[in-house]
């Protein structure tokens, strides 16, 4: 089943997840960039942006684009204060992030060649 790419996108604990790594380190050392991401959790880089900006509100106090859900809270106060590397880590559990990018290496190595599964 396809995830919805409007406004009405059901957030899960991995869409926030990401979407809180998106705030910290926008696409540092991922691999992906912004639509990758995106279209990884089924929503639109704009929405991504709109999402992560919350995280800035839980961490300063600021008005974000939004207002933070619990479950926002909850993810930042469990993943607020991991490095880059400990949140990546967690990313790598929850993504299939290497399996992306082996793909597109194949792609880079053997352009002429169709690698998708069967």
């Amino acid at each position: 089943m396809a995830r919805s790419t409007t406004n009405t996108h059901d957030w899960t604990e991995n869409d926030n997840i990401m979407a809180l790594y998106y705030y910290k380190f926008k696409t540092l050392h991922l691999g992906l960039d912004e639509t990758e991401i995106a279209n990884m959790i089924g929503t639109t880089p704009t929405i991504l942006k709109k999402q992560s900006s919350n995280f800035r509100r839980l961490q300063i106090v600021k008005e974000g684009l939004g207002d933070p859900s619990k479950l926002q809270a909850s993810i930042y106060e469990q993943y607020g204060n991991y490095n880059r590397y400990e949140l990546f880590t967690k990313l790598k559990e929850i993504f299939p992030i290497n399996d992306i990018i082996s793909q597109r290496l194949i792609k880079l190595n053997y352009p002429h060649r169709d690698f998708r599964k069967a």
